[in-house]
């Protein structure tokens, strides 16, 4: 039915046929190799790490300096990451805020580097301090 189409106007007529390729479902064959293929990336996994579970609470707090002291800001990043409080003091120079012409998004790029950092050093140290990926990276020199 949909083997040959035809192209015409007015008197003339053209028929050209086309080659219709049937598509076929997956055989068994296919579906066994599929899944020894998928049992052999699976097999080739070293060591994975997961983040879960965490809790994360964070406070910045951005107050001057004392007078005649600097011309900065100082800030006061305090996040309670798993129960573990961490306190980071960060320096804010104020000739930056006052040539940034968005001075609130440079304070939350502060504010999220360093919060960023904190998490990062903390969740990493449990994960490369374990015996997991110690064995693992035994397993990988030899």
């Amino acid at each position: 039915m949909f083997d040959k189409y035809e192209l015409g106007g007015g008197n003339h007529h053209h028929t050209h046929n086309k080659t219709v390729t049937e598509k076929r479902a997956p055989t068994d064959d296919s579906l066994k190799l599929l899944r020894e293929m998928e049992k052999a990336a699976r097999d080739s996994i070293l060591y994975q790490i997961h983040l879960d579970d965490n809790d994360l609470k964070a406070v910045w707090t951005t107050f001057n300096a004392p007078a005649m002291m600097s011309r900065n800001q100082h800030a006061v990043c305090q996040v309670k990451l798993n129960g573990k409080e961490h306190s980071v003091e960060v320096v804010i120079n104020t000739r930056d805020l006052q040539f940034r012409t968005n001075a609130s998004k440079y304070v939350s790029d502060l504010f999220r580097e360093t919060v960023s950092k904190i998490i990062t050093n903390e969740i990493l140290k449990t994960v490369f301090e374990s015996p997991e990926l110690a064995k693992a990276l035994r397993e990988i020199k030899r």
